[in-house]
């Protein structure tokens, strides 16, 4: 699965997804700390990834490949 993490997934777990194969990416890492909810947003699409996030924000989102 590829996968992108929020700011507010440990990075514990972000460890434990690549360590069984998934391709992940940080938020903080690739787009910077902070970065808007709709960039976050658009990211995921462009690169294929599902959201993992503690924030119910992302939900008013209608377009995206999962949260």
């Amino acid at each position: 699965m590829r996968c992108c993490c929020d700011e507010n997934i440990k990075r514990s777990i972000t460890l434990l997804l690549e360590q069984e194969g998934h391709d992940v990416v940080r938020v903080q890492d690739d787009l910077g700390l902070s970065t808007p909810d709709a960039e976050i947003i658009s990211f995921c699409n462009e690169t294929d990834r599902v959201l993992l996030t503690n924030d119910d924000d992302f939900f008013a989102f209608d377009t995206h490949p999962g949260i």
